[in-house]
């Protein structure tokens, strides 16, 4: 008896498919940070699950969660593709003068690579132990890893919008924001808190007890002046 197809209309279903169509870079442990390519019996494959999450109902629901409470346009749109000429520095992007998010599949298996090799990097690279800083966003990242690899996608999202709106950024007294030097992991903390609480709004349970995270950090704060932790 044949297989049944598993279809790409939820982010369990979409992760699948595309783990499955690229499996050789899931089971890369290796920490590379060569970029993830697909040849054309790839590309086709990969389009055809790009259609039918497309056609789900996953992209406005993103959007509707994770995107529009933060930027305050309930018109915001998502949609999974292939970036082609746009730049892009993360596995999602936002375009604000098309109120659109991209989540580029390729660059999101980029980023659950990353994430899943986290603890093997910090075991490899003796400056990452000595840097607290750096040391500091991998060793999160390892934790993060506990998560089913398609929740990243939600953790992905919220990133790119912690930064669009300077969440993480500092406030210059003469006006105007300054990009923090942890931008990265700010960003990726404060993606979690807001998972973490939807999580709990949407499940009544705890993200944390769940799948055992465990990580220590000051209380978010978010005042109409003063953002970051303390």
């Amino acid at each position: 008896m044949a297989k049944k197809k598993i279809k790409a209309d939820s982010v369990v279903g979409f992760w699948k498919r595309l783990s499955t169509i690229f499996s050789e870079y899931i089971k890369d442990n290796s920490c590379s940070d060569e970029k993830i390519i697909c040849d054309e019996k790839q590309a086709e494959i990969l389009n055809e699950v790009l259609e039918e999450i497309n056609a789900s109902g996953v992209p406005h629901s993103i959007a509707s969660s994770f995107v529009a409470p933060f930027i305050h346009d309930e018109k915001v749109k998502l949609v999974f593709e292939l970036p082609g000429d746009k730049e892009m520095f993360g596995p999602a992007k936002y375009i604000e003068e098309e109120s659109k998010v991209i989540i580029s599949p390729l660059d999101f298996l980029y980023f659950v690579r990353k994430v899943h090799s986290s603890e093997k990097y910090i075991q490899d690279n003796m400056e990452v132990r000595e840097d607290v800083k750096i040391h500091r966003q991998y060793a999160f990242m390892k934790e993060l890893a506990k998560m089913p690899p398609p929740y990243l996608i939600y953790i992905a999202v919220l990133q790119e919008i912690a930064i669009a709106n300077d969440v993480v950024s500092i406030e210059h007294r003469n006006g105007g924001y300054i990009k923090s030097e942890a931008a990265f992991y700010l960003s990726l903390l404060w993606a979690f808190k807001e998972f973490e609480q939807f999580y709990l709004r949407m499940q009544h349970r705890s993200f944390r007890a769940d799948y055992g995270v465990i990580w220590h950090e000051g209380e978010w704060v978010e005042e109409r002046k003063t953002r970051g932790y303390v």
